[in-house]
């Protein structure tokens, strides 16, 4: 009598690695999204600091936190958008080269292919870009609470 036996059940032991790589991938991503989060609230804070008495003008001048906040936002926006594009363009580069070369060569015996196998998805680095993205302008929302502790009496004082 024969049966019928899928492959996940023959091989469970590499379903089960690739299961735990999928699992090494979210977790890696996500701890890059939050170094790459305070990076960016440290940088935004450098702005904030450095420009105290900018800001406190403003305030003097009758604009309010939330449009403070928003012109320290546009210009993380275009950081974080400057630096996503040059990220993608080189590991977009070392990919075509990996694609095209197999520079990066693996164990057979212990991998089953010669080489790093690459695959460049489209759709998945616009989704990964625009959730980083996303989570990292979420976490820039933290130093921009500091605009409203600044007072104008106290920055526009000179010495």
């Amino acid at each position: 009598m024969m049966s019928a036996v899928s492959s996940a059940e023959s091989f469970a032991h590499i379903y089960n690695w690739l299961d735990l790589i999928d699992l090494n991938l979210l977790v890696i991503l996500g701890l890059m999204i939050l170094v790459a989060g305070f990076n960016m609230i440290s940088g935004l804070l450098i702005l904030l600091f450095r420009n105290i008495s900018t800001i406190g003008t403003l305030k003097s001048l009758g604009m309010r936190d939330k449009g403070i906040a928003g012109v320290f936002l546009r210009v993380t926006a275009v950081i974080v958008g400057k630096g996503m594009l040059a990220g993608n363009a080189i590991a977009i580069v070392l990919c075509l080269i990996q694609k095209s070369t197999h520079i990066l060569k693996l164990n057979q015996a212990n991998y089953f292919v010669s080489y790093v196998p690459v695959e460049i998805n489209p759709t998945g680095i616009i989704t990964c870009d625009a959730i980083a993205f996303a989570a990292i302008m979420l976490l820039m929302l933290i130093p921009c609470m500091f605009i409203s502790r600044i007072d104008p009496s106290e920055t526009s004082k000179t010495e």
